[in-house]
């Protein structure tokens, strides 16, 4: 933990903010830090990554989960170390030919993505910018939110 606040002093400072113990208290309080913890012996963190590594495997071989886990570490560190960049379908050519691993179909969730586009606008279109007689000043902000 104090090493996650030195790394958010340091980044603070990085942009010219005040860097003192209250102002990093009270930026700090504002957040909600996720820990996941994968490499506790017994981690539910890993336990749960190998699940769901079963569910984007071929039905016929969702059994292998378990194995894609660690070579997607491996992967990811090699990457990391050579300071590389991989998209989709790169990953999964490697992970196909290298290791015999067969994905599932990507669902497209562009048609889901649409129709909550279009559900969000009916949402913000039928909220009242009036109360009480004022109008509320919103357009700045709808606009932020579609962007």
């Amino acid at each position: 933990m104090r090493d996650f606040v030195d790394v958010f002093r340091a980044d603070l400072a990085a942009v010219g903010a005040p860097t003192d113990d209250e102002t990093v208290w009270r930026l700090l309080r504002r957040f909600q830090i996720l820990v996941f913890d994968f490499v506790s012996l017994g981690s539910d963190y890993e336990h749960r990554a190998r699940e769901r590594a079963r569910f984007a495997l071929t039905a016929d071989q969702a059994n292998r989960g378990s194995e894609l886990w660690p070579v997607l570490i491996e992967d990811a560190g090699a990457c990391a170390r050579a300071g590389g960049t991989l998209d989709y379908p790169a990953v999964v050519n490697a992970l196909q030919t290298q290791h015999g691993f067969r994905f599932e179909k990507r669902v497209d969730l562009r048609p889901v993505d649409a129709r909550l586009s279009e559900d969000a606008d009916h949402a913000l279109d039928e909220t009242k910018d009036e109360v009480g007689g004022v109008r509320l000043a919103r357009t700045q902000l709808i606009d932020q939110a579609c962007s």
